[in-house]
């Protein structure tokens, strides 16, 4: 007899991740789950995202790290809620850790909330975790030839965001490549080009309209 191990993991996640959505339903929160690699930019991203979108929602935030809380006190310097879990070695949050999160987070009322994935390309993009929209987090400095080389993530994602483009004079990052390799894995979806103090009105925007619309869009893009 054979046994699936990575089709019985992945049910049971699907089946925590789909609870997960029907709580956050429920309270009325929309989630957007943040992929990218480690020094992506990602924690960077959500420092100048919050301060912005915290005017129009009640918002919280979920930190996904192998260790340390380091990312969650940057958070919380803000004055944000943050929930931080340390996957102990493991390379991606999934539905079970995320309910534990949603759990510490009900008595605060968000109507918008970010979990902010463990540092990883490959992993994440295979864990539903109740999330509404997926954004993904790609900087120049790591190269431009990520999206073909990691094409799950990019291909399930729901917008881009390619930071740290003020130094493109110092990389061989081809922002025009990245665009065509983006729309060759799926259908047409926003592509934001981030540079310090550039482009984070844009996608704060793209983020503000999903979540009063709040999207319906399953776990697969």
């Amino acid at each position: 007899m054979h046994v699936d191990l990575h089709q019985d993991v992945w049910a049971l996640n699907n089946s925590e991740g789909n609870h997960n959505r029907e709580w956050l339903d429920d309270h009325k929160i929309w989630a957007v789950n943040i992929m990218g690699s480690p020094g992506a930019g990602k924690t960077t991203l959500l420092e100048h995202l919050l301060p912005i979108l915290r005017k129009d929602f009640h918002v919280g935030v979920i930190e996904g790290d192998v260790a340390t809380s380091k990312d969650a006190l940057r958070i919380s310097a803000l004055g944000i809620p943050v929930i931080q879990l340390e996957t102990q070695g493991v390379c991606h949050l999934d539905g079970r850790m995320v309910r534990s999160g949603l759990r510490a987070l009900e008595p605060l009322h968000l109507d918008l909330l970010f979990i902010e994935n463990v540092g990883n390309l490959v992993c994440p993009a295979d864990f539903f975790l109740g999330e509404h929209a997926r954004l993904g987090v790609l900087s120049t400095v790591e190269g431009g030839d990520k999206i073909v080389k990691y094409p799950t993530l990019f291909r399930r994602i729901h917008a881009l965001a390619i930071t740290k483009t003020d130094l493109l004079p110092f990389t061989d990052f081809d922002m025009d490549q990245a665009s065509k390799d983006f729309a060759s894995l799926g259908a047409r979806r926003p592509l934001f080009s981030l540079a310090k103090n550039e482009g984070i009105s844009d996608l704060a925007q793209w983020i503000r309209n999903m979540a009063l619309n709040v999207s319906t869009t399953e776990q697969d893009v």
